[in-house]
This record gives structure tokens, C-alpha cells and sequence, in this order.
């Protein structure tokens, strides 16, 4: 009589329990899916906004770099710069750079004290070679922080490049 009554009671609850394992497995399986979506959806929108960020900077040194009207110093070109760090809130400093990377004016640094090359040269490269604005990698420069440089080539004078640091 006790067998029969626990083969009874496990007759009942087996179905229960695999019934139970499948929905807990399917809800796990949705739950998975649900988080890479919303995850992709997150990259995305990242995506989308670092990239509308780096255009802003670009669009900003290209504006910069056409209405550039200094002629003889690199230095005549710092107030201009410096109007335009005020208007990028991002920007730490900018650079006006030579084509072999040495830092003609930097923003953060007096004038008339050294500079020493720039720390990205890579991006400076691909910038004279293609003649189009390039991100560079994230760099750890000399005198300021972590720099994300997109130089930009004046047109009025191939010998420099403009490099924001972010």
C-alpha cells in the first residue's frame, strides 16, 4: 500500500517538475536574449553618439583650419586655437603640429618654452597620406593626460596639422 501511494504522489509530481525545468530553461532563454539585445541596442547608441562626437570635433578643426589666416608664425595662429578650445568643452588643449610631428604651439604650454614631438605619430601619417582628418588611438602624452587625437591638415599650409587633445 506505501509503494503504491508513493508511486502515486511521483506519478503526479514528475510532470510537475520537467514542466517546471522547461519553463525555468525558456525564461532563462528569453532573459539571455532580452540582455543581448538590449546590450546591442546600448552598443549601438554608444556608437552612434562617439561617432556624432568625433564628427563635431572634426567639423570644428576643419572650420578652424579654413579660417586660418596666420602667415608667418605658428604662433600667431594660438589665439585662434584658443577660441576654439572654448568652444569644445571636450578639448583639454590643441596642437599645431609640422608634418614630422613636432609640436609647433601647444595651447597648455607658454609660448617660447620647448616642445617635444607629438605622441600619436601614427594618426599624424595617415593624415598626410590620405589628406583626410584620422582618429588616432588613445594615447598617454608627455605634458597633459590621455589624448585621442584627430589631426586635421590646415590647407593654407601643408607643413601643419591640428591635433586636439580630448
Amino acid at each position: 500500500m506505501g509503494r503504491r501511494l508513493f508511486l502515486l504522489a511521483a506519478a503526479g509530481l514528475v510532470p510537475i517538475a520537467v514542466m517546471s525545468a522547461i519553463a525555468l530553461f525558456a525564461l532563462y532563454n528569453q532573459q539571455r536574449t532580452q540582455a543581448e539585445r538590449t546590450a546591442l541596442e546600448l552598443t549601438r547608441a554608444l556608437a552612434t553618439a562617439i561617432d556624432a562626437e568625433l564628427r563635431r570635433n572634426i567639423s570644428t578643426l576643419e572650420a578652424l583650419a579654413a579660417a586660418s589666416a596666420w602667415t608667418r608664425e605658428p604662433e600667431d595662429f594660438r589665439p585662434a586655437m584658443e577660441q576654439a578650445i572654448r568652444t569644445r568643452s571636450n578639448w583639454v588643449s590643441l596642437l599645431l603640429i609640422s608634418t614630422d610631428g613636432q609640436q609647433l604651439v601647444n595651447t597648455r604650454v607658454p609660448r617660447g618654452e620647448a616642445l617635444p614631438k607629438v605622441a600619436e605619430p601614427t594618426s599624424v601619417s595617415q593624415v598626410l597620406s590620405t589628406h583626410r582628418p584620422a582618429i588616432g588611438r588613445v594615447t598617454k602624452g608627455p605634458r597633459v593626460g590621455w589624448v585621442v587625437p584627430v589631426p586635421c591638415a590646415l590647407p593654407r599650409k601643408a607643413a601643419t596639422l591640428l591635433l586636439p587633445i580630448c
